[in-house]
């Protein structure tokens, strides 16, 4: 068998056994080799086809929506990436740098989660391989298992701050109080985890996600005293891996804070910030009264005007 073909077959199921896919069964077929994987209750089948005319490899997944098949499909484009060398990003040449994220910023319900993650060179193949991008195109059972696989490859190399509701409130109106507004919350935030890493590893850059002026985010890294590195924010961050990693694992945590309230109060709360966070807070004000919108959404948002 070609060896080019062999390594690319090695790989895919390298990738796959990270994301939990379950190799079943395995078959030649014409001008190819089949692979059978099953994840939780589902089964699927993918295709790789050789061809020597052409020094071409090419793969079918079937085109049924299920989660298995959008994670074969993931593996395909990761493993056509395998063999190419990693580049870091267009956006800087850092050779190891931090990136920060946030997640339920736009969400009524649930925490604020803001990450930070420190990032080598070597590392972006690791989490390339564990089909690391923006959280916004993934799915959020993707999202959980992602997470728990980079905080156990990487476990000195992230950190988090969670503003449970009843805090996010008590800082969201400390912040106001002195003439600042969400944006200083977050920035402080965004300096608090970064400065955590900064002290650690001294990267050569610092990569946040653009959300505000870059001041703001500025000042406060300043007083964190992160002032010898270089600083990028831009729009669209999570283009740079770190940040993808970072905005990971503030949405995984941030899943994980919306089960756990739904499960305490025994009703299912939405995200975001639509209609059906008003229907669902209604419920929770008719079964546990309105001081429970304190301790489980962000107060200032118009939303709890509709509800009470």
């Amino acid at each position: 068998m070609n060896e080019k073909f062999t390594d690319t077959i090695s790989n895919f199921k390298s990738i796959a056994l990270q994301w939990n896919l379950i190799l079943v069964g395995q078959k030649e077929i014409p001008y190819g080799i089949q692979l059978e994987y099953s994840w939780q209750d589902e089964t699927s089948k993918i295709n790789i086809y050789f061809s020597e005319k052409k020094d071409r490899i090419s793969f079918t997944v079937p085109k049924k929506d299920t989660l298995l098949n959008y994670y074969l499909n993931e593996a395909v484009i990761q493993v056509q990436k395998k063999n190419s060398s990693p580049n870091i990003t267009d956006l800087h040449n850092w050779k190891n740098w931090i990136g920060s994220d946030e997640s339920g910023k736009g969400d009524y319900f649930g925490p604020l989660v803001v990450a930070a993650f420190y990032c080598k060179y070597q590392d972006i193949t690791v989490l390339q391989n564990l089909g690391v991008k923006d959280s916004k195109q993934l799915q959020d059972p993707q999202i959980n298992i992602m997470a728990q696989k980079i905080m156990e490859r990487f476990p000195n190399q992230y950190q988090l701050i969670t503003l449970i509701p009843k805090k996010y409130n008590e800082l969201y109106n400390n912040f106001t109080q002195n003439k600042k507004n969400l944006n200083h919350l977050l920035s402080w935030c965004h300096s608090k985890v970064i400065a955590n890493l900064a002290r650690k590893f001294n990267p050569e850059g610092i990569f946040v996600d653009r959300f505000t002026n870059q001041g703001i985010v500025e000042y406060y890294l300043n007083s964190e005293k992160i002032d010898s590195c270089d600083i990028i924010q831009a729009h669209q961050g999570e283009r740079d891996i770190a940040v993808a990693t970072a905005s990971i694992l503030a949405r995984a945590k941030f899943n994980a804070g919306i089960d756990y309230f739904s499960k305490q109060i025994g009703i299912a709360i939405p995200k975001g910030g639509g209609a059906n966070t008003i229907t669902a807070g209604k419920q929770i004000v008719k079964k546990l009264g309105q001081t429970a919108l304190e301790e489980l959404a962000k107060l200032h948002f118009k939303n709890t005007q509709k509800i009470i």
